[in-house]
């Protein structure tokens, strides 16, 4: 009979690697970097369409969201958020024209895996102009994206609050 050691191995469960992650050790991410994603998005997001659409000054986020599978194509792109004056159709229809990402990985293994983005609209009025900027903010973990985007609001709110000061 042998005596008991009081250790015992366990064993770990198994990963479906077929299926979409919710969270990956390393996210995907664009091609050329944080750099290359603001660059492209900068290039094929038009900044007129919601100030032809009578967006107020403020600053506008939309959370996008899409899969990105193993070989790196982008499918299933929608927009979580939808501050409106066409700012979501748009990021949608930008996002879907631009090219592969480098797959998420987990366990060193390339994984399919539903990327979120949060990206901002800023539109400011100096000078009986309106002046609009998309800019990009960093990937973050839906709940510091959330935070965020609270944040966002106290800076809107901040700003409208200074529009009669800019005129």
């Amino acid at each position: 009979m042998e005596a008991a050691t009081g250790t015992s191995q366990i064993e770990a469960p198994l990963l479906d690697y077929e299926k979409e992650f919710k969270t990956v050790q390393i996210q995907a991410r664009f091609p050329d970097g944080l750099a290359g994603w603001t660059k492209f998005l900068e290039k094929n997001l038009n900044r007129d369409l919601p100030v032809n659409n009578g967006v107020p000054a403020g600053i506008y986020t939309v959370v996008v969201s899409f899969v990105v599978n193993k070989e790196g194509v982008i499918s299933e792109v929608q927009a979580e958020t939808d501050p409106g004056f066409g700012t979501s159709a748009e990021a949608v229809r930008a996002i879907k024209k631009g090219p592969n990402w480098i797959p998420a990985e987990q366990n060193g293994t390339k994984v399919i895996y539903r990327q979120r983005r949060p990206l901002a609209l800023r539109f400011l009025r100096t000078n009986s102009f309106l002046v609009q900027d998309w800019f990009h903010i960093m990937v973050l973990p839906s709940h510091e994206t959330l935070f965020l985007q609270k944040q966002f609001l106290c800076l809107q709110n901040l700003l409208v609050g200074m529009i009669p000061l800019l005129h």
